[in-house]
């Protein structure tokens, strides 16, 4: 697989898209574009900044702990009752 620094992959495929939208590595590879070093594209996001998708992990994560809260009201009077049975 060919790997090239942001810059070159944009010019290689005639993209305006933001860097954020790209996986960049963390260390330094050989550009084969420019003959660099430097961070080399590794792939595309699959969830760039689309709030649809923040707005869901948020919502599940409300919904979770929302429900927890509520097993845990409606255990409650149960988990007394356990205790004072184990207690005898």
């Amino acid at each position: 697989m060919a790997q090239f620094c942001y810059e070159c992959f944009k010019k290689t495929f005639d993209i305006d898209e933001p860097e954020e939208k790209y996986v960049i590595s963390k260390t330094l590879y050989l550009c084969e574009g420019c003959g660099k070093l430097k961070k080399v594209v590794i792939s595309e996001r699959l969830f760039y900044n689309s709030l649809l998708y923040h707005f869901l992990v948020f919502s599940f994560r409300l919904i979770y702990k929302i429900f927890r809260i509520i097993l845990k009201i409606v255990l409650l009077p149960y988990n007394i009752y356990r205790k004072i049975i184990l207690k005898k």
